[in-house]
């Protein structure tokens, strides 16, 4: 996901700005299209998140939380690098890092 949305703010920029000003309140036209793919990506969070609760690899009780917790590091991680300037490359490479920091909140590892 971290990748997908490094990709999206570097490849479909002007898609990714329309739904992080809906999702903001900032641009009200776009929000009804920009919430049913909140909506989406939370779901397929919350199922990895629920697997990987099932396998014993994560320790969450509120997987709902969990998952917009994640969407919300991520989308706010890159969106900061983004006004920093710093390339996709830079951002890909940090991504392991950041992915490994947002899952030991959830009591996890990479490994």
């Amino acid at each position: 996901m971290f990748l997908a949305f490094v990709h999206l703010t570097e490849e479909e920029s002007d898609s990714f700005n329309v739904y992080i000003s809906a999702l903001y309140r900032v641009n009200r036209a776009f929000k009804s299209e920009a919430v049913p793919l909140l909506d989406e990506y939370l779901t397929m969070i919350a199922q990895v998140l629920e697997e990987s609760r099932m396998r014993g690899e994560i320790q969450c009780d509120h997987i709902e939380a969990a998952a917009l917790m994640v969407l919300s590091l991520t989308e706010s991680y890159i969106l900061s690098a983004r006004v920093l300037e710093l390339s996709e490359q830079t951002i890909r490479q940090q991504a392991q890092q950041v992915t490994q920091l947002i899952l030991n909140g959830l009591g996890a590892s990479l490994s």
